[in-house]
C-alpha cells in the first residue's frame, strides 16, 4: 500500500494515511482503505484506529480538487461519478457496519471527503489545536454524497439553504 500503513497492538489494529503534501483524499486512497476495511473484519480485531501521519499537513483534507474537476470536465469520466461516490458510499456503509468500534483519531484539519471519512466512524477524537472540521463544499451549493442513505435523501436535503447556516 502507498498510502495506508497498518500496525497491530494487542486487539486494536492503527491505520495511518499520509499523501503528501496536502494529505489529499482520492480514489486511490479510498481504494487502499477498501482493502483496509476488508481486512477489519478479522474478528481477532477487537478495535480499529484511523488517523493521519503527525507531521505538517496532517489530518484528513478533502477530495482532490484536481480529481474532481477532471471527471467534472470529461464527458467520458463524468457519466461514472455517480458510480465512484456509490462505490465511496458501499465502502463508509461497510465501515460502519464492522461488529467493532472504529475510531478516528483527528490531529489535523478534516474537510470535505476526509470529514465525510471520520463521520464514518463510531467515534471521532480530536487532538486539541488549531483545526478545522466539516464539509465546506456546502457553501458552493455542493452537498456531501458519501454518507447520505440514498439519492431521495439527497433530493430532500437540497432544499437546505446553506447560506443561513453560516
Amino acid at each position: 500500500m502507498e498510502f495506508w500503513t497498518s500496525e497491530r497492538r494487542g486487539a486494536v489494529e492503527i491505520a495511518t494515511f499520509s499523501n503528501p503534501p496536502h494529505n489529499y483524499i482520492g480514489k486511490p486512497q479510498l481504494d487502499e482503505l477498501a482493502q483496509l476495511v476488508a481486512q477489519w473484519r478479522d474478528p481477532s480485531i477487537r478495535a480499529v484506529v484511523i488517523q493521519s501521519r503527525t507531521g505538517e499537513n496532517s489530518g484528513f483534507t478533502q477530495y482532490s480538487v484536481e480529481e474532481l474537476y477532471g471527471m467534472a470536465s470529461d464527458p467520458a469520466l463524468s457519466r461514472y461519478a455517480g458510480a465512484v461516490v456509490r462505490g465511496y458510499k458501499a465502502m463508509f456503509d461497510d465501515m460502519m457496519a464492522l461488529p467493532k468500534v472504529v475510531i478516528a483519531a483527528m490531529n489535523g484539519d478534516a474537510l470535505g471527503g476526509g470529514f465525510e471519512l471520520t463521520l464514518a466512524c463510531d467515534l471521532r477524537i480530536g487532538q486539541h489545536g488549531d483545526f478545522r472540521y466539516g464539509n465546506p463544499e456546502v457553501r458552493a451549493g455542493v452537498m456531501p454524497r458519501s454518507l447520505c442513505s440514498s439519492d431521495s435523501s439527497m433530493k430532500s436535503s437540497t432544499t437546505l439553504q446553506p447560506e443561513r447556516w453560516s
